[in-house]
């Protein structure tokens, strides 16, 4: 638990938040048998597309999460609509869809 407590940072958060987007990192980096530096995961929960932007990610080599990325991903929409724009650091999602984004 106090592993988790130190390395998980939420996203959207304060006043400017979207409500519909649930977003945090987990910083993997140098943690015993972690498959990644950094993972962001997002959650929208709306109806339709919706934009993040994070700037503590700006200049992350950000990528989908091979899981996404097969042939028989459960939501294709996913590999086909979410988007991270490494210099501004926004994340585009797909309505109603959960998306992992991975530093190798």
């Amino acid at each position: 638990a106090d592993d988790i407590k130190a390395r998980l940072k939420f996203l959207n958060t304060g006043s400017g938040q979207n409500p519909v987007v649930l977003a945090a990192t987990l910083d993997g980096n140098g943690y015993p048998g972690a498959a990644y530096k950094r993972i962001v995961y997002l959650i929208n929960a709306d109806k339709t597309t919706q934009t993040l932007t994070a700037p503590s990610e700006a200049g992350q080599a950000l990528e989908l999460h091979p899981v996404h990325q097969a042939a028989g991903a459960a939501d294709q929409r996913v590999s086909t609509g979410a988007r991270f724009d490494r210099v501004t650091g926004r994340f585009t999602l797909p309505a109603r869809s959960a998306v992992v984004f991975v530093l190798r």
